[in-house]
């Protein structure tokens, strides 16, 4: 955009023309005093006043039917879009996308996408242009449409000026996801080849392709997806591989940050939370690096050993910041306590949410169980349909009935027993990188959402369930069942080489195990040995599951000894000792630990 270019107003703002001063509010992008009064400001092109209305009526209908999935809209929503004649007038992604998106800038004097050569500008002026009060150049939307000419979008990402399109835009947008990385660093870490050590790590480019595609809209919205599911299988291969740790944990902050500002805040808190829980484990913490102090020796872990490079140093800070800061704001959010936290975790009561009929719930989850019926092995409708769940649960946030229990207990059995009947699949799967891609069938897709949906109902049976509703403890109690008896099933897979392919999924389990019994250990929480000692089992597994895939090297023992012992040594997770474990526990007491 040019600099001289009439000023878009924000929709939450007032604009200038209704100040009574010269500039005007564009028509695509009324602001708030034109919606209410329904009289919008005359656009900038002289456009009449109907069309530009109807025009603006779309653009804010087709924002909100993206936050509602598009079919499950609340009944004010649908009332309006009947009342302007917009049902089915419009493809909505291509009226939601932006006619141009900005892009960061690297000024070397040539077109905004003239090559990957721009980044070869002096260090010094990659920021040049960022003070200013707008982003500029712009990207137009024929150019960022053109991209997606290709169906395949590895063959998309594979082109390097395509490659750079998204991260520029990324760039642009970066600090609404907390990604402060150190430029400088960020550029020559781009600029190197795949196979390098050096360079960026897959997780983090399609953590970074995600947010874009969702920047962007129109046709690149639908990516998302894909792209999503990309960047969890190469966060898997970085903890699999010891490979490039802090942008696995850069990774989790793009993903947690931009689920955040999507609205689905549970899947962001499991990444946050167990990002900063696995950085805790590796020494990366606010007390050692928020200060700007380098690790010393006797502090640093054994998988990120102290750095004797001044821009790791910088690197690790600045990480370390925006765990902070993100985890931080997703527990504000959500009531759910922190990892990184000087003082005790305090349990804040949970934000009231919009309540969803249940009638939706169950309508989704009969839609599930056919798919489940009909296709055992999971697909990616099966992931569509399940995160339609998640989005519901979310919206049902303290005004949980019976009937959405039952819903929330036959989802979790029908996944238990849909992961059971692939485990024996799992030696005959090489993962996303055959062919079968293609169609996203990937046994593991199934079991992760196990783990994920377990541990969603443990961490709302914290906040939403809670005292509210007791019936909510058969839910819990079989919740950390699940976890337990999956990952009893992963160990007996033995000689398996894809079984340690569950190192996340493990991960987000060990969390949120770790917060439900603290919770659970609560004095003014009613206690339920029962439940208490089903936690226990689940992380006794969890972590034996570990230490057996990763024990032989030592690296990863110590790793997982170290998020073992922040478990046990926390003054609010004391576990009681289940009869199998008292004969080995010397010297201890039931409830000592």
């Amino acid at each position: 955009m040019a600099a001289d270019a009439l000023v878009v107003a924000s929709p939450r703002r007032i604009c200038a023309h209704c100040r009574r001063i010269k500039k005007k509010c564009d028509g695509g992008s009324p602001c708030r005093r034109c919606l209410q009064r329904k009289v919008p400001c005359v656009s900038s092109d002289k456009t009449p006043q109907s069309t530009t209305f109807n025009a603006s009526i779309e653009l804010l209908l087709v924002a909100l039917s993206d936050a509602y999935d598009n079919n499950i809209m609340p009944e004010k929503l649908v009332d309006k879009i009947r009342a302007v004649n917009l049902t089915g007038a419009h493809d909505h992604h291509h009226s939601a996308a932006p006619s141009e998106l900005p892009v960061f800038p690297v000024p070397d004097g040539s077109g905004p996408f003239q090559g990957v050569n721009r980044f070869l500008c002096p260090r010094r002026q990659i920021c040049s242009t960022e003070t200013q009060t707008g982003y500029f150049p712009v990207a137009p939307r024929d150019e960022l449409d053109s991209m997606w000419d290709e169906e395949d979008p590895e063959a998309v990402v594979a082109s390097p000026a395509n490659r750079l399109k998204l991260i520029l835009i990324f760039l642009s947008h970066r600090l609404y996801c907390s990604f402060t990385m150190d430029l400088s660093r960020f550029f020559d870490m781009l600029q190197r080849p795949p196979d390098d050590p050096k360079s960026i790590h897959p997780s983090l480019l399609y953590a970074i392709y995600v947010v874009a595609c969702a920047i962007s809209g129109g046709r690149a919205a639908e990516q998302c997806d894909y792209y999503c599911i990309r960047a969890r299988a190469e966060m898997t291969n970085s903890l699999r591989d010891l490979d490039r740790l802090t942008h696995f944990l850069w990774a989790s902050v793009v993903l947690g940050s931009y689920g955040t500002n999507c609205g689905r805040i549970t899947e962001s808190y499991v990444y946050l939370s167990t990002a900063a829980q696995f950085a805790v484990a590796l020494n990366l913490r606010p007390s050692t690096t928020l200060r700007g102090r380098p690790l010393r020796p006797d502090e640093s872990s054994i998988l990120l050993p102290p750095s004797t490079d001044p821009e790791e140093d910088l690197d690790r800070y600045n990480l370390s910041r925006a765990l902070y800061m993100a985890e931080r704001a997703i527990s504000m959010v959500t009531g759910l306590p922190t990892v990184i936290s000087d003082q005790p975790d305090d349990l804040a009561a949970a934000h009231p949410a919009p309540t969803v009929a249940n009638g939706a719930l169950n309508e989704i989850h009969q839609e599930l169980a056919d798919t489940i019926r009909s296709d055992p092995s999971p697909s990616y409708k099966f992931l569509r349909l399940y995160d339609r769940i998640e989005r519901l649960a979310l919206r049902t946030n303290g005004n949980i009935k019976s009937a959405t229990d039952h819903v929330e207990f036959s989802v979790l059995e029908a996944l238990l027993n849909v992961s059971s009947s692939t485990l024996p699949q799992l030696s005959d799967v090489t993962g996303l990188e055959t062919d079968e891609a293609s169609t996203l069938v990937n046994p593991h897709l199934i079991i992760s959402c196990t783990t994920y949906h377990a541990c969603i109902l443990l961490l709302n049976g914290m906040t939403i369930y809670g005292k509210a509703n007791p019936k909510s403890k058969a839910l819990q109690f079989h919740a950390a069942k699940t976890l337990a008896e999956l990952f009893g099933q992963i160990r007996g897979a033995k000689g398996t080489p894809k079984v340690r392919s569950f190192i996340v999924p493990a991960l987000h389990a060990l969390n949120a195990v770790r917060f439900f019994t603290a919770y659970l250990r609560q004095p003014d929480v009613q206690r339920d040995n029962r439940v208490l000692a089903t936690c226990y089992r689940s992380l006794t597994i969890i972590t034996d599951y570990l230490l057996e895939v990763y024990g032989h090297f030592p690296s990863w023992g110590a790793l997982v000894g170290s998020l073992k012992n922040l478990v046990l040594d926390d003054p609010l997770a004391t576990f009681p000792t289940p009869p199998s474990s008292r004969a080995s526990a010397s010297g201890s007491s039931p409830g000592s630990h």
